[in-house]
């Protein structure tokens, strides 16, 4: 699968995924500069778009390796070298068109699927009393059954009153 074509928004540069796109960050990079970089996200996860953009800053020129350091929080001394931003889908002075920013609020989903309820629309199905207490059933076996594997597993204990205990954690 092939990655997409990201476009700045306004006027902003692209650094290529070459080792001349590193070449020209490693020059233009100073402390205080802000970076868009893209992120891909798995949709079986229930993503709603495959890809969001976050901004990294730049925090420091590393001593030890002899090259810039990035980081997602502005305040903390990064660990990503701009060798390794390059190395992403897109990095840009400027965030790409049509993207979300991954720390904004996500999209209103509720108008979609087979089943969404409009805005202002209240749910029109009815829970009768045997689908309640067919739910409630079900919650109850899940309950004992857990508690039957704990019993097997040495997790749970119960004493002759009837109390249950719980053993937390390997100690």
């Amino acid at each position: 699968m092939s990655n997409p074509h990201f476009t700045p928004a306004g006027n902003g540069k692209v650094y290529a995924n070459t080792t001349k796109g590193a070449r020209e960050l490693a020059k233009d990079a100073k402390v205080g500069m802000v970076l868009y970089k893209v992120n891909r996200h798995a949709l079986v996860a229930g993503q709603f778009e495959e890809y969001t953009y976050s901004p990294v800053h730049c925090t420091h020129w590393s001593r030890l390796c002899g090259v810039w350091m990035f980081s997602p929080v502005p305040h903390i001394k990064g660990s990503l070298t701009h060798e390794r931003l390059v190395c992403g889908i897109y990095l840009g002075t400027t965030p790409p068109e049509g993207l979300r920013d991954l720390a904004g609020p996500e999209p209103d989903c509720r108008d979609e699927g087979a089943y969404g309820l409009k805005r202002g629309e209240l749910f029109g199905g009815r829970l009768d009393p045997a689908e309640i207490d067919y739910m409630e059933r079900l919650a109850k076996q899940a309950v004992a059954e857990r508690h039957e594997r704990g019993k097997r597993l040495g997790h749970v204990t119960e004493d002759e009153n009837g109390k249950v205990t719980t053993k937390r954690g390997w100690w």
